[in-house]
Formats: C-alpha cells, sequence, structure tokens
C-alpha cells in the first residue's frame, strides 16, 4: 500500500491522460499538472462514489474487498472472494486502474492490484455510511456531525467563520455551522450564487421531494459525467445536498433545513415570433478554417500574429465564398480564425502552417475540431472578459436547446450589467460565429439567440453528436460530378487545395478545373505537404484522392485527372552556388567540409562543386564553413567581377 501522489508520480503520460478522460478533465501535456488535477478528484467522496456508480456494483465490490483484505491482490482472488467470473471481473479492474483509483504491483505469480492509502480511506468512509447511513430527515446537528474537521472547518469558513488553524474547535465551528444551515436568509443568498447548472438540479431535487438514486442521475442525458461531478461538487462544498441511502442504493439529499421554494428563483423564460436570416451551417467555423488554411498554402505567405490579413491572402479568399457569407465584418472574422489556429498551433508565430499538428488537425472529426475550437477561443479572448464569459457560457447551459430567449437578459444574469455593450456584443458575435448560438430580432428590434443543438454538443449538454448535414459535391469544368455522402476535414482540406468553392448552401460544392489543379501541383511542390511521388502524378493524385473518399474514383474522373496533368511534368528550378578551387583536392576537401552542412552538393568538373541553396541564409553558413576550413572565399557577380574577399 503506498500514497496516492507517489502511484500517480510512478504513471506515466499516456496513463495519466486515460484516467484525465475518464474523469473528463481538461487535456494537458504535462504530467505533473495531470497529477494534480487528479490528486484532489481520487481523494474527494463525492467524485469517488459518482465514479463506482458509473462503473458499476462490481466495481464497487472489487475495491470493497481490497479495503477488508487490506493487501495487494490478484484478479483472480479478487474473483474468487465474489465469486465472479475471472474475465468479467479483469475488465472491471481495469476500468478501475483507468479511472485511477487501483494500482498495481509486480509480483512472483502476475500483476497485484491495490489502493492506494488515501483512496483506501474514501472507500472506508462510504461503507461507514453504507451501514450507518444518515437519514433525510435527521436533525442538523446529526448530519453536520458526519463531516471531517477539514470539511467541517471549510464548510464553516465558507459560511463566514474566521478559522484560526489549530485554534477554532470542533465544537465551535460545529455550532457556528449549523445556526448559518437553519437561516433562511443565509442559505437563500448561497443559493443565489450558484452556478445556473447547479440552481437547475438543486430545484430538480427540491421539486421531487425525496432523495434521488446516483444510477438515476447518471442516465440523465442533460449532464455529462464531467459536468454532473462538477456540480454535485459545487451543491456540496456549500452544504446543500448530502449522501444517503435507500436500501442499496447511495442516493443525493437535499439538505433538510433547505425550504426555499428554489424553484420560485427567476429563470429565463422563452420568446417568440423572432425574426432570423438564414443559418450558416453547424459546423461553418471549423469549416472556415479550413479554408483559410487552405488559401495561406495557396497564396504562399505567412500571416504572423497580431497583423493584419497580407494582401496575398486578401486575393487568395476573394474568389472564395465562405461558409460565413453573411458574416457583417469578414476581416474581423478571419482574424478571430487566425487568432484560433494560432492558439491551436495550426500556425506558427509567424503565420506559417505548422505541417505536423495540421495532419493531426485533420484526422480529428468536425465535431472534436468544435470542441478543440471553442476551447482555444475561450483560452484567447480578452483577459478581463475569461469570468464574464465563464458566467456567461453557465446560463448558456442553463437554456433549453432551440428555445428563443432576449440576449440582455441573458447578459443580465450572467454578466451582472458589468461589462460594455462593445464587449458583450463581441462575445456574442463570436459565440454566433462558432455555431454555438443563432442571432435573431424580436418585433421590437431587441437582440433575441438560442441555443444550437450543435453548440449544446460543444458545451457539454449533449452526450451525443447531433446529426448534421454533411453531404457535399465536386465538379469538373466538363460536366462530371461527384456526390459525397459524408465530409470530412482530410476531404474538406483536399478540394479547398484543388479547386475552388462555388458555392456553401445547401450543399457545398467544389469546381475543379485543369488550372485549379494545376495550381495545386505548383502548390505541392513548393510545400510537399502531401509528398507526392513525381514520377506518376496523375496516378498519385488518383491515388491520394480514393485514400480520402475512402472509394475508388470513377472511370471518368480518372480519365479527366490524366488529361489535365498530361502535360504538367514538373521540373524544380532550384538557387545554386557554384565553388571553384584551384586543385581537385582541394574540391574533395571542401566538399568533405560542406557535406555537413547542405542538402545537396555535386562536382561539377574536377575544380568546381554545384552546391544547392535551400533558402537564402545558406550562402552564409557556405562561406563561414569554408573560411573555418582554412580556404579563401571571394563572392563574385555573375559579370565576374570581384565582389569581395573575406579570410
Amino acid at each position: 500500500m503506498r500514497p496516492l501522489l507517489v502511484v500517480l508520480h510512478d504513471r506515466p503520460l499516456q496513463s495519466l491522460s486515460a484516467a484525465a478522460r475518464f474523469w473528463e478533465i481538461a487535456p494537458t501535456e504535462s504530467a505533473a499538472e495531470l497529477t494534480g488535477l487528479l490528486y484532489p478528484i481520487l481523494t474527494d467522496a463525492w467524485q469517488v462514489a459518482l465514479a463506482l456508480e458509473r462503473l458499476g456494483e462490481l466495481a464497487e465490490a472489487a475495491v470493497r474487498t481490497l479495503v477488508e483484505r487490506r493487501l495487494p491482490l490478484s484478479p483472480n482472488e479478487i474473483a474468487q472472494t465474489l465469486d465472479r467470473d475471472e474475465g468479467a471481473t479483469i475488465a472491471v479492474l481495469r476500468q478501475l486502474y483507468v479511472a485511477g483509483l487501483l494500482a498495481t504491483e509486480p509480483s512472483a505469480e502476475g500483476p497485484r492490484v491495490f489502493l492506494p492509502n488515501e483512496v483506501a480511506r474514501v472507500i472506508q468512509r462510504l461503507e461507514h455510511e453504507r451501514s450507518e447511513p444518515i437519514r433525510p430527515n435527521s436533525p442538523l446537528p446529526a448530519l453536520v456531525a458526519q463531516l471531517t474537521d477539514h470539511e467541517l472547518l471549510e464548510l464553516a469558513e465558507r459560511y463566514g467563520l474566521a478559522v484560526i488553524p489549530s485554534v477554532t474547535s470542533r465544537d465551535q465551528a460545529l455550532g457556528y455551522l449549523v445556526s448559518r444551515l437553519a437561516d433562511p436568509t443565509v442559505l437563500h443568498r448561497v443559493c443565489a450564487g450558484l452556478s445556473p447548472r447547479a440552481r437547475q438540479l438543486l430545484t430538480s431535487l427540491e421539486s421531487r421531494g425525496a432523495p434521488l438514486p446516483l444510477s438515476e442521475l447518471l442516465r440523465d442525458r442533460r449532464w455529462t459525467f464531467g459536468e454532473l461531478r462538477r456540480i454535485v461538487s459545487e451543491l456540496a462544498r456549500s452544504g446543500l445536498v448530502w449522501r444517503t441511502f435507500e436500501g442499496s442504493a447511495r442516493c443525493l439529499m437535499v439538505l433538510p433545513a433547505l425550504t426555499l421554494g428554489i424553484s420560485s428563483t427567476p429563470i429565463l423564460q422563452p420568446i417568440e415570433a423572432v425574426s432570423v436570416a438564414e443559418q450558416a451551417p453547424a459546423n461553418a467555423a471549423v469549416l472556415d478554417l479550413l479554408l483559410l488554411l487552405a488559401c495561406l498554402l495557396r497564396s504562399g505567405t505567412a500571416w504572423p500574429r497580431e497583423s493584419r490579413p497580407p494582401r496575398p491572402l486578401a486575393a487568395a479568399t476573394a474568389g472564395q465564398h465562405w461558409f460565413r457569407e453573411d458574416a457583417s465584418d469578414p476581416p474581423a472574422y478571419f482574424i478571430f480564425l487566425r487568432r484560433c489556429a494560432g492558439s491551436l498551433g495550426l500556425l506558427t508565430p509567424r503565420g506559417a502552417l505548422a505541417r505536423p499538428r495540421l495532419a493531426a488537425w485533420l484526422r480529428a472529426p468536425f465535431a472534436e475540431q468544435q470542441r478543440r475550437l471553442f476551447r482555444a477561443w475561450s483560452a484567447t479572448i480578452d483577459p478581463r472578459d475569461r469570468d464574464l464569459l465563464t458566467a456567461l457560457v453557465r446560463q448558456l447551459r442553463a437554456l433549453r436547446v432551440g428555445a428563443w430567449y432576449e440576449w440582455d437578459e441573458v447578459v443580465r444574469e450572467s454578466f451582472a450589467g458589468s461589462t460594455a455593450f462593445e464587449r458583450e456584443e463581441t462575445r456574442l458575435q463570436e459565440l454566433e460565429w462558432l455555431g454555438i448560438v443563432q442571432r435573431g430580432r424580436t418585433p421590437a428590434g431587441t437582440r433575441a439567440i438560442r441555443l444550437t443543438l450543435w453548440g449544446s454538443w460543444t458545451l457539454g449538454i449533449l452526450r451525443s453528436v447531433p446529426l448534421i448535414d454533411t453531404r457535399a459535391l465536386l465538379e469538373t469544368e466538363n460536366g462530371l460530378k461527384l456526390e459525397l455522402s459524408t465530409l470530412t476535414p482530410e476531404i474538406t482540406w483536399i478540394a479547398s487545395l484543388l479547386g475552388t468553392l462555388q458555392s456553401s448552401r445547401p450543399v457545398p460544392t467544389w469546381l475543379l478545373t485543369a488550372r485549379t489543379v494545376e495550381t495545386f501541383v505548383r502548390t505541392e511542390l513548393r510545400s510537399g505537404l502531401f509528398s507526392l511521388p513525381l514520377t506518376d502524378l496523375p496516378a498519385a493524385l488518383i491515388q491520394l484522392l480514393e485514400r480520402a473518399l475512402g472509394s475508388p474514383l470513377p472511370a471518368t474522373w480518372q480519365e479527366t485527372i490524366r488529361a489535365w496533368l498530361a502535360h504538367s511534368r514538373p521540373a524544380i528550378v532550384r538557387p545554386a552556388l557554384a565553388v571553384r578551387f584551384t586543385s581537385t583536392s582541394d574540391r574533395d576537401q571542401a566538399r568533405a567540409l560542406l557535406e555537413r552542412v547542405v542538402e545537396s552538393i555535386d562536382p561539377l568538373d574536377d575544380l568546381t562543386l554545384v552546391v544547392w541553396l535551400p533558402e537564402p541564409k545558406a550562402l552564409g553558413t557556405i562561406e563561414t564553413v569554408l573560411r573555418k576550413g582554412g580556404f579563401l572565399v571571394e563572392l563574385q557577380d555573375h559579370a565576374g567581377i570581384d565582389h569581395r574577399t573575406k579570410r
């Protein structure tokens, strides 16, 4: 048996990332950061109780066995103790390990599992609650007495007690807390400070009038597991919900003294008769981001951070019909997408494409791209608005999907009137660009919004990805059409490089011509993004399309592509430097020096080397290497006139 912190530090990053996915923690590449995030979760009784309920009865029986035996056990020993199938037991133990609740150690008979010390204490506490459960009608002193010293002092401090470590006694904190929990005015103020989603759950519990089994709560599709555990923790930290049992079922119950009529708390009311313009596709933002990156690549320019769009990019996008055709301020929209692309790592600070990150991005489905895009935007907004954005997102999560609401009312509830019109209008515009809300107008001309299905998925309200129309169409200048039943990020990327987006609604349509395909070939020669073999370019391009589409390309399309590329035989012109020496031995000695620093070097004759120049600064590198090798370097211009001499 070892401390939890030691066990977590011993885990590789991949294992910690799996635990973070189980608890639905925001991903990070730092093992130390993940350890710091997981430790308080795995030592919290509420979090562990919800996890065990999620994993099922066999998981709880397994950890109970480990607590009772107080020593590492093999999966077979646990299965025999529980009289359960060994395969099912191993599967559950694997889930417990992934969640971080179990640890393993090697033995001569094979791996054994055990509970880290802190987790074992949490399990013991939950089992004690099972044997001696508190009742819904328990008096407040008996209820509060169930708390540990740390929990009691923390809750008392939350309710206003000035806690002095090692001085404030348990009895003092208990008496103070009981008096505060019995005061309706105090409880009303505490409830008013809850997040909208926490108030929503508290309202549901109060209207139920009876404890709610955790299993039933976990089946409620209004919350993801990660959101649910955060909401329950928020309510528990304020002492508003407690654990109890009904038979063998662990339940959630409301504080017995809570008789506020939470349901009377003001809730935003939907409105009717809203006029709305044509709605852009749900995944418009991620599609537009791919189109913008493709235009950057085709234009051969970079877009440095904190700058306006470069002119070549503006020219490249001028012929495109963007999915956000109704964007009221196109430059602002492009800048918004560029900022997100930089935060996602798709562009370097200097504005060039980050190819490895782009390749990984293209493999992710649109839904996952949407989630990442939202997180990136949340992290890059004006720092003054981050707390305000958190409050706004909480309010949006409390809205009914598809119903219209007054935007000013939403802002009043979430921003508390603490932000200027320009700032909250910017946030609204960006939420609309992300497809999270749709904007409309009331008959009085005021702003209205509604949470979209795509937005409810992005915010974690819906567990399943909403169905969206992902059809697309590829056309050629000679009238060929290729209908795509499913548009993927990779197909979007390739189509945006091969053709021109003619229209985005109702079905995205790209037009491929001999000229656009030739432009693609030139772009590929310059960037090498797809690493296409040039010996048979038509076959390579056909293979690229078939791999992206997942099906053979029709014969007519293959013939058209071959016809387009029949006269497109790539010839790559590269700058080179001719370096002439006084003897063959000098030439060979210099070649040995230069091969370490240049990409390609070849002898032209007995006295001359030809050095390819992959970039302008390579010239300075060549001069430096030759001088250090003892050569006198003379750089001559094209007319053969001495330009300079260096030693």
